[in-house]
């Protein structure tokens, strides 16, 4: 598990809300940001234009209080 994920686990894990949210750079595109948030379980929710040639992804993931999982986690759990 990469830095970057394990900082998000760790906000996951210890987050007092129920929604995170953050963007992502849409226009340029970024899609090595978007491929690692919506793999964590981010979703996006609205698209924003700042200004001409600019655009950004708004991206929001619901916590309840759940746990999330791993990569590892989740590979184990599939092979169960």
């Amino acid at each position: 598990m990469g830095l970057g994920t394990r900082v998000y686990h760790y906000l996951f894990e210890t987050s007092k809300f129920e929604n995170l949210f953050l963007e992502v750079s849409a226009l340029p595109p970024n899609p090595d940001s978007m491929r690692f948030h919506k793999r964590l379980g981010f979703k996006v929710i609205e698209r924003h234009q700042h200004n001409r040639g600019y655009e950004v992804d708004f991206m929001k993931m619901v916590l309840n209080g759940k746990k999330v999982n791993s990569g590892k986690n989740k590979q184990k759990q599939a092979k169960e």
